[in-house]
């Protein structure tokens, strides 16, 4: 395989298992960034304000606290089933890890251009 062909099968291998063959920093790094989303997603569904007031300073006195908690909270359970699946993907299915790292990039693109349509949008 050359070229394209290649790249897309390091992106989307013919079989998810643990026959890795990128860099070791690679596979480690990709480790540590799960246990780190989900110590992430554990602060927004255990802390009382979800990290809202605590951590992102918004002010829950006003109007609408109980739907920011919520949010938050929400937030931190899509948090951990994302760090469940990338932590499976590091312990089992690492050829996947190429993949994992693309996804949060495509993932802010999308956000990035939703962003500037809505803004255009109210203006």
């Amino acid at each position: 395989m050359t070229g394209r062909r290649a790249t897309a099968g390091r992106i989307l291998p013919r079989t998810a298992d643990n026959g890795y063959t990128g860099h070791p920093v690679a596979r480690w790094t990709f480790l540590a960034l799960s246990i780190v989303s989900i110590g992430r997603s554990c602060i927004h569904l255990l802390a009382p304000d979800g990290g809202a007031g605590s951590i992102a300073g918004i002010d829950l006195a006003n109007g609408g606290a109980e739907s920011i908690v919520f949010t938050f909270a929400l937030w931190g359970l899509s948090q951990l089933i994302y760090g469940l699946i990338q932590l499976l993907v590091a312990l089992r299915f690492r050829t996947l890890i190429l993949l994992m790292y693309l996804l949060p990039v495509a993932v802010v693109l999308l956000v990035l251009s939703l962003w500037e349509r809505k803004k255009r949008a109210v203006a």
